[in-house]
């Protein structure tokens, strides 16, 4: 038996777990993440229009939302959205081009833009609780572009 098993937690584990509310170490060690970052997806259709789908964001969510999706939030932005995991990327642009599909204009390519900007240390008198006080995620870079397969809508 180890050691978190004998939280008083212990039994509601896997909820905490599905529902994505665990926390991780890696928000207070060894160098918490400076960086503010979302993520948009560049669709583009088969007649050349392009469609923009911006990965969900849990500052324009109600509690329960974010509740639902933190998981989500924690797939992308803290582990899909840096460097070590492209292996990820495709299945990532491939699950955004299934949500995508029209079969009257099907995805020809996905593009995943991330939009960043480095998270100011805090002075004393302001308040960084309002999104105004932060920078515009200003910072844009094409992380992948995936060209889909005819089989991979089906």
């Amino acid at each position: 038996m180890r050691p978190s098993d004998l939280t008083a937690l212990s039994p509601l584990r896997n909820y905490i777990l599905f529902l994505g509310i665990d926390q991780d170490w890696r928000v207070f060690a060894p160098k918490p993440r400076d960086t503010n970052l979302h993520l948009v997806a560049v669709v583009t259709r088969q007649d050349g229009t392009l469609e923009l789908w911006e990965y969900p964001r849990m500052e324009r969510m109600n509690f329960v939302d974010r509740l639902y999706r933190e998981r989500f939030r924690k797939y992308a932005h803290d582990n899909v959205a840096w460097g070590g995991f492209e292996s990820f990327l495709p299945d990532l642009a491939l699950y955004i081009a299934r949500l995508n599909n029209n079969p009257g204009n099907p995805p020809v390519r996905v593009s995943l833009v991330r939009y960043s900007a480095p998270i100011p240390v805090p002075t004393a008198g302001v308040n960084h609780d309002f999104p105004e006080a932060l920078p515009p995620q200003s910072d844009t870079e094409t992380i992948t572009t995936y060209a889909v397969k005819p089989g991979d809508l089906e």
